[in-house]
Order: C-alpha cells, then structure tokens, then sequence
C-alpha cells in the first residue's frame, strides 16, 4: 500500500513510525486538557503502544496513521475518521476534508472523560483521494 505524504510550506503530514514515539509523547504531554473526548499516549512507552497499535491496524487496512509535523517537530497524533459524536469541532473538521458521514456505532468505546463514547464514522473512498488531497494541498499554506 502506498504511504501518501502531504507536504504544505508549514505542515506535514506523514506515515507514522515507531520511531516517531518519543516526539509523540513529547506533543501530548504539552496540553492534555485538550484531549477530553480523544485517546492520547501518556509518555514515551505508551506512545510506542499506541504507534504499534496504529501500524498493526494500518497493515490490515483499518487505519492510516500519519505524524503531524509543523516547524520540523512531530505536533500531532494519527489523522483518523472516527471521532466522538460529542466532538462537534473534530467533526466539522473532518467533514471540511470531504470525508462522508456514515454515522454513529453507538457505545463504541470508552469515553477520555469515563464514559462509554457513541463513536461517528466517516470515510473516504480510494476514488475521492484525489480531491481530498487537492483540498488538503489548497488548504495548506505555500
């Protein structure tokens, strides 16, 4: 499968790696208030899980795990299409790619604030790649 790699004057995304675990564990370690309804590694051992994790769920064609890179460090997690239906800022901004909407697997897995979260399901399909990347390259600065 080829790994795509998006490159804007001052974002990059690309295919995450192992050896992205200790600058991964750095970035969420900087505001963690911030990550109330998402899934963040919590040090450099769980961020090696959480990659090893996202590279398994990559090779069976679950995930396409990428490492956010902004002024040559790693700045973010994974970009993924599942959100919690509660995250309506995650949402409008997974729809702005031009993901669809294929809606909510209720109870799907534990909430970051404890409870069981209703999870919403968005998807891009191989054909639409191409103007989902166009309006990532446009949207980038550069």
């Amino acid at each position: 499968m080829i790994q795509p790699l998006l490159r804007g004057q001052t974002v990059t995304l690309r295919p995450l790696a192992v050896a992205d675990a200790g600058a991964l564990a750095a970035a969420a370690a900087e505001s963690r208030g911030r990550y109330v309804y998402t899934r963040v590694p919590d040090g450099v051992e769980d961020a090696q899980r959480y990659i090893e994790t996202a590279l398994a769920e990559r090779e069976v064609g679950r995930r396409q795990p990428f490492a956010i890179v902004w002024q040559d460090r790693v700045a973010g997690r994974r970009v993924a299409l599942r959100t919690d239906e509660r995250n309506a800022q995650s949402r409008r901004a997974i729809e702005r790619l031009g993901a669809i909407f294929e809606g909510v697997r209720r109870a799907d897995m534990p909430g970051q604030d404890g409870s069981v979260r209703n999870s919403a399901y968005y998807s891009i399909l191989q054909v639409e790649w191409p103007d989902v990347r166009k309006r990532l390259d446009d949207a980038l600065p550069g």
